[in-house]
């Protein structure tokens, strides 16, 4: 059982992994595409962060983790040279 739940731990945490790494590669094609989507882009990240702690109401242990992960893909969006 031990071994079936670490099976499905590195699936999700792979899923994961990969949706953040499409979701920044599409931001930074945008971006590039539309330099003026900027303004847009990062207020999407901070309303990300907003609804999150709206909706945890801090419930859940997971959002300091969470919040800290949406900042950096937003550090590293605004860093990238379009």
């Amino acid at each position: 059982m031990d071994r079936e739940i670490e099976e499905e731990f590195q699936r999700v945490l792979a899923e994961c992994l990969a949706s953040q790494l499409v979701l920044e590669a599409f931001m930074r094609n945008l971006r590039a595409a539309m330099p003026d989507m900027k303004v847009q882009i990062l207020k999407a990240f901070d309303d990300a962060s907003r609804q999150l702690s709206a909706a945890s109401e801090g419930k859940a242990r997971h959002l300091p983790e969470t919040l800290k992960m949406i900042e950096q893909m937003r550090v590293i969006l605004i860093e990238d040279k379009p």
